[in-house]
């Protein structure tokens, strides 16, 4: 605690890490506070470090926004706003909802990004109570870079009510085909979801990224449709990821488990070439899968990967390429 207080940058940033590796939960509010630090090797050691020892905790998630709200808040790149985010979304919960959706219209894109994943972890499974930042959400979809990939996280969290699910179709077929990808489970969700995966995994026309997501998050989907082209998709040579998916699918539709519950989990990474430099359009086979199957998903342009519907449980990322690690 002495040391994240320390006048000397160097320590504070020195005592961030060490509190991230012995995972001392106690520092996480003055951690919160070291977000709005003068120095960026500091700001980005506490992110990190909140990431690692946060929990859901209102005080905690109270403290990091007023911190990134202060008048004069440093400029930040977007790897530090990805640790950010790594931090809000694993210290927000249910009961932070409402502070996050005012923090997030009151902030600009960068920041944005890194909200939208808090706001996932704290609308999970519910719809938007607050129908603005639904909407500005399903508009930021539109583009690329970080903000597009983290809405789309954010709504496949979400249930998207009945009056927004025409302007979400109109930007999802517009979508960049990364952002398709990470929609895929939110068309899961809807009501005619199966129907709009099955067409996704037969158009040969769309990326083998969009096809293997489709055919991931079509598992246990209570549509014939789906579950006939999940069978054809599985026999596809021609498409290995699409197929490799497709089957690990199926495997979840045997099983009987249809919901998307609570004792799911995902995995998510970055990947990095040795300099640091992130790794786009990289393949990654994630196991953790029922029955021993692999799923396979594509890096996003800031090297990100990340696999919804997993069974609690140990998940291992395997990179083909060995000078590219994963964080």
């Amino acid at each position: 605690a002495r040391g994240l207080a320390d006048p000397d940058a160097y320590v504070r940033a020195l005592a961030a890490r060490l509190t991230a590796a012995i995972g001392a939960q106690a520092p996480a509010p003055a951690l919160a506070a070291l977000l709005a630090d003068p120095e960026r090797d500091v700001r980005r050691a506490a992110a990190e470090a909140l990431a690692v020892v946060a929990a859901a905790s209102p005080a905690l998630v109270t403290a990091a926004l007023a911190a990134l709200a202060k008048p004069d808040a440093p400029e930040r790149d977007d790897d530090e706003w990805r640790a950010i985010g790594d931090a809000l979304e694993r210290a927000a919960g249910p009961g932070d909802a409402a502070r996050l959706a005012a923090a997030w219209k009151a902030a600009r894109p960068p920041a944005r990004a890194a909200l939208a994943r808090a706001l996932a972890a704290a609308q999970a499974g519910r719809p938007f109570a607050d129908a603005d930042v639904l909407g500005q959400l399903i508009d930021g979809l539109e583009g690329e870079g970080p903000l597009p990939i983290a809405a789309a996280e954010a709504l496949a969290a979400v249930e998207i009510p009945e009056q927004a699910r025409a302007a979400f179709a109109r930007r999802a077929a517009e979508a960049a085909p990364a952002v398709r990808a990470r929609l895929c489970e939110a068309i899961a969700r809807l009501p005619d979801g199966g129907g709009w995966l099955a067409a996704l995994m037969r158009a040969r026309d769309e990326t083998t990224a969009v096809r293997a997501a489709a055919a991931w998050a079509a598992r246990g989907v209570d549509d014939r449709d789906a579950r006939d082209t999940l069978a054809a998709a599985a026999r596809d040579d021609a498409a290995a990821e699409v197929a490799a998916n497709a089957r690990a699918a199926l495997a979840v539709t045997a099983s009987g488990r249809r919901s998307r519950s609570n004792t799911e989990t995902w995995a998510d990474a970055r990947l990095r070439a040795p300099d640091g430099a992130p790794i786009a359009g990289r393949w990654v086979e994630v196991s953790g899968a029922p029955g021993g199957a692999s799923i396979w998903t594509l890096s996003d342009d800031a090297g990100g990967v990340r696999v919804r519907g997993l069974p609690a449980g140990p998940v291992a990322l395997r990179v083909a390429n060995s000078t590219v690690r994963s964080e």
